[in-house]
């Protein structure tokens, strides 16, 4: 890593895609443009120890987020592929000369409050977001408990989440975990060591060694096999047609609560007014669509949100994280509550996560076309 990290951009781009690396080419568009991003990624992965490696959400959301994504794809690539980068996210025993270790095991027997008063003693900061900080204290007491929790059972890289914010969390909590508490750093580096000793180049944070077979799935059919590019966008931007990493709440300003549909919603129209297109919201489901309408239908649970999508109102898709675009089994969104099982590379994941909210409906159109000229900001009557 630190040899990558003293060349220009672009021969450690072409270095990192040797290796393996995938880099999302819908969204890195312009060769400088990734260049440049790749070595500020670099300049901070050299430092040593990262345990957040992100960039401010605020200013240019939408764009900050696919950095964002690149970079913590990066930083894992790199960490499962270079031992003496991986060295300083693990503990180490002259380490206690100067802090003494955490026990995550034991931090998940106190309540989530305390849980995430500790690891703020122990450096945790809480990501740049046009989060309302409210709402982000709210979601990182979620996710704190949730991250040691799994850390301490072996499981490592894999937060299946809609909103980033949620991902960031979880994994600043997991490379405190590694970092001060030696039992989790154990398991951590025979995490690592796994990939030193198989072919796996997969950058997706999918559960290595997961064996469960696709047939797995509950509620949801696998459309195709897994390929790579899945890792490198998420339910929302595979919902709007972009397949780029997009989060809800690009154009909303600090008004954004993801535990609050309605606002989920209204930033989802926002976005919409933003590319040229109308929008108009309801919470029942369409029965048809006409030809120059689609739908994407919104559910928010347990901090975080999920998108579905419809060409015709009876056939629903969605993707949950880094996962194969599934087809929804039921012509009714409706029909039960969500959850994020997927299919990753190494198989089935049975989801952990549960949407359970009023659906919103949101049926857009091309501005300009043949669908009515209305105004998407205007309140809707149902």
């Amino acid at each position: 890593m630190k040899r990558l990290a003293e060349l220009p951009g672009s021969e450690a781009v072409e270095l990192l895609e040797e290796a393996g690396f995938s880099f999302n080419r819908l969204f890195f568009t312009n060769d400088e443009f990734l260049a440049e991003t790749v070595e500020k990624i670099l300049d901070t992965l050299s430092q040593g120890y990262v345990p957040m490696c992100t960039y401010d959400y605020s200013i240019k959301n939408a764009e900050n987020v696919n950095i964002n994504v690149c970079a913590r794809n990066l930083q894992v690539f790199l960490l499962r592929r270079d031992p003496e980068m991986a060295q300083y996210y693990m503990w180490q025993e002259s380490d206690r000369a100067v802090t003494q270790p955490f026990s995550a095991r034991e931090l998940c027997q106190l309540s989530e409050a305390e849980c995430l008063q500790v690891m703020r003693e122990y450096g945790l900061q809480l990501p740049e977001t046009s989060l309302d900080p409210a709402v982000e204290e709210k979601m990182a007491l979620l996710r704190v408990k949730e991250a040691l929790q799994k850390c301490s059972e072996g499981i490592f890289d894999q937060y299946n989440f809609g909103d980033f914010t949620n991902v960031d969390i979880s994994f600043s909590v997991q490379y405190l975990a590694t970092k001060y508490d030696p039992e989790v750093a154990a398991l951590y580096k025979e995490y690592l060591q796994s990939f030193q000793t198989t072919e796996d180049t997969d950058t997706s944070m999918a559960i290595p060694g997961l064996t469960r077979d696709a047939s797995g799935l509950q509620d949801s059919t696998a459309v195709g096999s897994w390929g790579e590019s899945y890792g490198k966008y998420n339910c929302y931007g595979y919902a709007i047609g972009t397949n780029q990493s997009m989060t809800a709440c690009s154009y909303c300003g600090p008004s954004y609560n993801v535990f609050s549909r309605s606002t989920v919603k209204d930033a989802v129209i926002d976005e919409f007014y933003t590319r040229r297109c109308r929008a108009r919201a309801t919470t029942t489901k369409p029965s048809t669509l006409t030809y120059w309408e689609k739908a994407i239908c919104v559910r928010v649970g347990d901090g975080d949100y999920h998108f579905m999508k419809s060409t015709d109102a009876s056939s629903w898709f969605h993707k949950p994280g880094a996962s194969v675009p599934l087809r929804w089994n039921y012509t009714s969104p409706a029909y039960k509550s969500w959850t994020d099982e997927g299919i990753f590379s190494d198989g089935y994941y049975p989801g952990t996560h549960t949407y359970n909210s009023t659906i919103y409906y949101i049926i857009y159109w091309r501005k300009g076309g043949p669908g009515p000229d209305i105004n998407s900001l205007d309140p809707i009557t149902e």
